[in-house]
């Protein structure tokens, strides 16, 4: 009978770091479950609580979906607005892999029909007309809409304690002025989808939902200043939510740009085919933006595309004038240059300023 000859034992130390990584891994594993669970459920909750108003119903011709990844792009639109008046539009569009996110900047009177009516018109008798006019000038589907109320959304500044946007340091109080007071309508729309940009990013800093006082008050007040479509359940906003990879250090800001006209804001055509092209193959994110227009992203760098073929005016529109990324005006210019990677850090502070020099930097 051979003797019973007992297994060698693992060497404490080896034997404790495996032991101390399963228990390490289990908690950290327990924790994030547990954190998306409150995170999801209280957002969920606030949007139960939210108002919500009837989407837009299908139309002839209504643009589809587009789903090139494994999930479709969503298109959201947000109106920012003072009472019944538009101040800007949004459209938060993010990709179908869930890692970009990208804030179109849609001035209030933005010429977007061929009768000459703007967005502003459009809104004044309702959100969906105004969306409507949105998918046809950007082919593009909406779906979803959100309202914004600009004094109410003073007290998710306050509880984020404020936003750093463009060497200022805004409060409630001071958010909304600092919209309004923009010496043009394409800089106020601008001035928006940075607000919305930098909430998200101040939203994520000191603890994120980790600090969960902070994180009420602020879910508190965007209940309170914030429509959304019926469409918008809460298991798709946890589906969003739960799917989504995007670094906010890199969501993206697209200005519609044109020129100045008695209209309104008649966009520059190139820069406008551009957009259409980017929603369109769900790759607005890495898209060129073409004529006079630039995209932001990473903090304030705006990246610039030229194109060799002149910029054209309608016809009816002799004195009309450019209006650049950082509101100054002057003559419409031809594009000469061929396309660029290059980037301006444009100054944003409500004066209008010279454009800056250009850097040169890497995505």
């Amino acid at each position: 009978m051979q003797p019973i000859v007992e297994p060698r034992a693992r060497s404490g130390f080896g034997h404790r770091l495996a032991l101390t990584a399963i228990i390490g891994a289990s908690v950290l594993s327990v924790a994030v479950v547990v954190l998306l669970s409150i995170y999801v459920d209280r957002i969920s909750d606030m949007a139960t609580g939210l108002r919500r108003v009837d989407g837009l119903a299908d139309y002839d011709g209504r643009p589809t979906p587009v789903q090139v990844a494994e999930n479709p792009a969503v298109n959201f639109l947000i109106f920012v607005d003072s009472g019944d008046q538009l101040q800007a539009a949004v459209i938060a569009n993010l990709s179908g892999s869930r890692r970009d996110l990208t804030l179109v900047a849609l001035p209030a009177d933005l010429v977007a029909g061929p009768s000459g009516q703007t967005l502003a018109n459009a809104y004044a008798s309702g959100p969906l007309p105004a969306t409507q006019l949105v998918e046809q000038l950007t082919g593009a589907r909406m779906d979803h809409q959100a309202q914004l109320e600009l004094d109410g959304f003073g007290a998710v500044v306050d509880g984020l304690d404020g936003l750093a946007i463009a060497d200022r340091r805004l409060t409630g109080a001071t958010a909304a002025s600092y919209l309004t007071e923009a010496s043009s309508s394409p800089q106020r729309s601008q001035r928006a989808a940075e607000l919305i940009r930098q909430t998200m990013i101040q939203a994520e800093a000191d603890g994120g939902v980790l600090n969960l006082p902070r994180f009420d008050r602020v879910i508190s007040a965007l209940g309170g200043c914030l429509t959304i479509d019926s469409g918008l359940s809460n298991d798709a906003i946890e589906g969003i939510l739960v799917e989504s990879r995007v670094h906010l250090d890199d969501v993206g800001l697209w200005p519609v740009l044109g020129s100045r006209t008695a209209e309104g804001t008649v966009a520059d055509p190139q820069g406008l085919a551009a957009l259409r092209a980017g929603l369109a193959s769900d790759a607005l994110a890495t898209a060129r933006q073409l004529g006079v227009g630039g995209l932001t992203r990473s903090g304030t760098a705006v990246r610039t595309q030229a194109t060799d073929k002149s910029v054209s005016l309608p016809a009816s529109s002799p004195t009309a004038t450019l209006v650049t990324s950082d509101a100054t005006e002057a003559p419409m210019p031809a594009v000469t240059t061929g396309p660029t990677d290059e980037s301006l850090s444009p100054s944003d502070g409500g004066e209008d300023a010279p454009s800056p020099s250009v850097t040169q930097t890497s995505r």
